[in-house]
């Protein structure tokens, strides 16, 4: 263990123990009055290594009946190994023998399919039976082992039944007014009421590394010595904090932060001897069991003290995650960070912005749009909630346009998207949005290869047609032009040297070079249609007794611009700026401890943050 040093790791110890968190008593002593029934979840699988590595990599069907009119058909597959795919796992047998091994990734997502777009399905397989969560359009079903609960339910011992399903009604919204305009947009008619959220915007992610503790105790009473239900149960309960931590914008500028966790070490306890706590004190609820429901939801709750928020005392902030009590009712707030939470964890994170680890890799559900993706609408609530267009993590062309449903593109990427999902109509300035998602190069069998906004491909990378119709690579205009509109520049080569000029004055020294160039010209009308003179004006040129007339734009402040075939807005300075956000992290370091944590300093020399976490029950008689 001494891989160890000088690594800051967030502490997770899953015991028996006591929670400062306090519960509802009455949701918990009385599980028979909540709304329950038993059920079988076996899918059917002969062979279960082979199904793991096979059928569930392609995916797979099973059947299960839950309080509903008909059986229902679930798709899933396994899940990306994020969490866990550089986890090192320690089995601790006793004081002499410990063994350091890998752990097959058995979480598994997918959905109804009869409800592809509005459920969602997570959890993990144990013994040939399914476990975890699934959520349809108005409820949320919690499917636990009956053999946690037999002790409340013994009308079902030796029965034909595995499991147990608690059903809670959908959550209810604050608001559906998620999402405002962040840009300034001085055309009126276009409808663009989402915020731009460009892929740029988080160079990448940032994750804090995880130290997963199940003791001895957790490991027999709530999981009867099985370590792979054990272990799949926190995995599960750290993927739902890590989808809540990528998604949250902590400094309310608009755009999540895409900070989350992924478990570096996981320890697991089999003896019963332990130094690394002291004893536990008792609480209203010992002996008594919380649902996966609350399991998820106090981890979420501790690691915000983790991260320095307090308890939410406010009244403006009341009834969030961080409320010192579980609310008596559903609210989409209930599950989320207040703005009192947020600015205090803030601070945390810049402080100890140094400990984060980069993360390169896209994630999907992080509500950002990064390379690979089209979209990203956030947790899979939020996507059928708010937004129908992106299709949501665990589903087939996950992060993708939902085009089955008739929409064409998604608004995060840019402003040729209307909030309908639809391409925007600006044929009156002149522009076309329907090929805005194409790239280059184009097919080599594409006779006119178009690109972007009004652009055409050269090789690799898209031009304005005012540059390539005359052969040119288009160019980034640069200070010093005597010009007072947004304009488009060319590049263009005079005795070895490359100048970057106004298209107009490049096409105009062009021609006179090269009188072929006009009559190439000619034979292109598709290049010469009519546009509006408000947003640009035309040259004539001539060739003897024939003459062609080319367009060229120029926009005023605030109107629509093109840039390498990407649509912007004309800044103040004569600019055309896409919209593009980059997200920078805070270097800064500093030594001071969070507020609700302290250094826990282990005899094998790390320093670590760490966290007194309820697992499954709260304080049991041992």
């Amino acid at each position: 263990m001494g891989s160890f040093k000088f690594t800051y790791i967030l502490i997770l110890f899953f015991t028996l123990c006591y929670c400062e968190w306090k519960f509802d008593i009455k949701d918990y002593i009385n599980l028979k009055l909540s709304k329950h029934f038993v059920i079988s979840t076996n899918i059917a699988i002969q062979n279960y290594s082979q199904m793991l590595t096979d059928q569930l990599k392609h995916g797979l069907h099973f059947h299960i009946h839950l309080n509903t009119e008909e059986d229902l058909q679930i798709y899933i597959k396994t899940k990306p190994e994020r969490l866990s795919k550089k986890t090192k796992f320690i089995i601790i047998e006793n004081d002499e023998n410990t063994t350091t091994l890998t752990h097959p990734n058995k979480l598994v997502e997918g959905f109804i399919t009869k409800e592809k777009y509005g459920s969602y399905v997570i959890g993990y397989l144990e013994d040939f039976y399914f476990y975890g969560k699934i959520v349809m359009t108005d409820k949320v079903f919690y499917i636990e082992n009956l053999k946690k609960y037999i002790d409340i339910f013994p009308e079902y011992f030796n029965t034909s039944y595995n499991a147990i399903a608690f059903e809670r009604d959908f959550l209810s919204s604050e608001s559906k007014n998620k999402f405002k305009e962040t840009y300034y947009l001085k055309p009126q008619d276009v409808d663009h009421s989402y915020r731009t959220i460009s892929k740029r915007m988080a160079v990448r992610g940032k994750l804090c590394s995880l130290l997963v503790l199940i003791d001895y105790s957790f490991l027999s009473i709530v999981h009867h010595f099985n370590t792979d239900s054990a272990v799949n149960q926190v995995l599960m309960a750290v993927e739902e904090a890590n989808s809540l931590f990528r998604s949250t914008d902590f400094d309310e500028n608009g755009y999540p932060d895409n900070i989350g966790f992924y478990v570096k070490y996981c320890i697991v306890e089999k003896t019963r001897r332990s130094n690394l706590l002291p004893p536990y004190s008792g609480t209203p609820m010992e002996g008594r069991n919380i649902l996966q429901f609350i399991f998820n939801l106090s981890l979420c709750h501790e690691l915000g003290h983790s991260f320095g928020a307090d308890h939410d005392s406010t009244k403006k902030c009341e009834g969030y995650l961080m409320s010192p009590q579980t609310p008596p009712d559903q609210d989409r707030k209930h599950f989320i960070f207040s703005p009192c939470s947020k600015r205090d964890m803030l601070i945390t994170m810049r402080h100890k912005g140094q400990c984060f680890e980069d993360d390169h890799d896209a994630f999907c559900g992080n509500k950002i749009k990064e390379e690979t993706e089209e979209c990203d609408c956030g947790p899979v609530r939020d996507c059928w909630e708010f937004d129908k267009c992106c299709i949501p993590h665990g589903r087939r062309n996950a992060c993708k346009i939902n085009r089955d449903y008739g929409y064409k593109c998604h608004p995060s990427q840019g402003l040729c998207c209307t909030s309908q999902c639809q391409y925007a109509n600006l044929e009156s300035y002149g522009l076309e949005c329907k090929n805005f998602q194409k790239a280059c190069p184009c097919k080599s069998n594409e006779k006119n290869c178009t690109c972007g906004v009004n652009g055409y491909c050269l090789g690799n990378q898209c031009h304005s047609e005012e540059c390539t119709r005359v052969g040119l690579e288009e160019c980034s205009c640069p200070k010093g032009l005597n010009v007072t509109n947004c304009r488009t520049c060319c590049f263009s080569k005079t005795n070895s040297t490359l100048t970057c000029s106004l298209s107009n004055e490049i096409t105009r020294y062009a021609v006179k070079l090269d009188r072929g160039i006009l009559q190439h010209l000619k034979k292109q009308p598709h290049k010469n249609k009519l546009q509006n003179v408000k947003y640009g004006f035309y040259e004539t040129y001539c060739d003897g007794s024939e003459c062609i007339q080319l367009y060229f734009r120029s926009v005023q402040f605030g109107e629509f611009c093109t840039s390498f075939g990407k649509l912007g807005n004309c800044s103040v300075n004569n600019v055309c700026e896409i919209q593009e956000k980059l997200f920078v992290y805070t270097g800064i370091f500093d030594k001071r401890l969070l507020r609700s944590g302290g250094i826990l300093k282990i005899n094998h020399g790390f320093n670590a943050l760490f966290v007194l976490y309820l697992a499954k029950y709260i304080v049991l008689n041992l």
